[in-house]
């Protein structure tokens, strides 16, 4: 986990707009998240993903307002993360976010209020309540839902809720329920 870039690596690159970053596993010292400087030099950020590593709470408020898609792979999500998340990143289209390492407080209940600008999302159905699942409904521009852990087809439970969500939205949002093959960044929930 030692930063492989200095804080100052990227200064040189203030106009990249996408950036990845995939750590080994989790980080807990807080000292060395060099994330929170990287993206303060970065303006022009519009697309970004983080693997493992830091928890969000971290870096979440040196995000650029410019991201328009974030993926968001085995980060440690905290109470109130998605919420300065989505202060943060009032433009966002496009949202993959792993939450299989949450606890029942999710949060998720408050995505179409924080994200209303989604066009894509990508989660786990599994820690959802029906309310929130069908609440999505509320993300006006919602074009594509991609469901991470219905593999290898929907369950009978989940295809309820996609045809509740569908009829919901007079079937504006395709539903994608089976990634072939298994994402290798997806979080391995048994593990939890």
């Amino acid at each position: 986990m030692d930063p492989m870039l200095s804080a100052v690596a990227l200064e040189p690159l203030c106009f990249l707009q996408a950036l990845t970053v995939c750590y080994r596993d989790r980080a807990v010292e807080p000292s060395r998240c060099n994330m929170r400087v990287w993206l303060r030099k970065l303006p022009c950020l519009t697309e970004l993903t983080v693997a493992r590593g830091y928890p969000l709470s971290l870096y979440v408020h040196s995000l650029p307002a410019t991201l328009q898609s974030l993926s968001l792979l085995r980060v440690i999500i905290g109470p109130g993360d998605l919420s300065a998340l989505g202060k943060q990143t009032p433009d966002l289209q496009h949202l993959h976010v792993d939450l299989c390492c949450y606890g029942r407080q999710s949060g998720l209940h408050e995505l179409p209020a924080l994200f209303p600008k989604l066009k894509t999302l990508k989660l786990r159905h599994w820690n959802m309540t029906e309310e929130e699942f069908v609440g999505l409904a509320r993300l006006q521009h919602l074009q594509r839902l991609v469901v991470l852990d219905a593999q290898p087809g929907p369950s009978p439970a989940l295809s309820n809720l996609i045809r509740q969500l569908q009829i919901k939205t007079d079937y504006r949002i395709q539903v994608i329920h089976s990634l072939i093959p298994r994402d290798p960044m997806a979080c391995f929930c048994s593990q939890y």
